[in-house]
């Protein structure tokens, strides 16, 4: 996941329109270097919380494909830096894990009798 943040920082570029180097120096007053960049760490830390968003919406679908239950999000726009869930959801998320577990023990363990019972031949 990092390394995905890493190239997406890397590869990213904001462009404000009617902006070019030269008008830039020209109008721009000291103070609109910062501004730049706040709106610029702002578009950045907006679009990093739609990506997870929507990577949580993806494993939604996996789960309910999965005959799992799906997750809420709780969208709160004066929370930037976390994503968060209702109750609900966390129950659900715990449930979904504890479910997945023991279903990866139980394909394990069909696989060792598979294995043993094939040695038997």
């Amino acid at each position: 996941m990092q390394e995905e943040c890493a190239m997406t920082e890397a590869t990213q570029i904001f462009l404000l329109p009617g902006l070019t180097l030269d008008s830039t120096k020209e109008t721009m007053s000291p103070a609109a270097p910062k501004t730049q960049e706040s709106v610029q760490l702002s578009n950045k830390l907006m679009l990093e919380k739609q990506q997870e968003e929507a990577e949580w919406e993806s494993i939604n679908v996996l789960l309910m494909n999965h005959g799992l239950q799906s997750l809420c999000l709780v969208k709160r726009p004066d929370i930037k830096d976390l994503i968060l869930f209702d109750k609900q959801s966390s129950q659900r998320m715990r449930q979904n894990l504890k479910t997945l577990m023991e279903e990866t023990v139980r394909q394990q363990n069909m696989i060792q009798e598979l294995i043993e019972n094939n040695q038997k031949l």
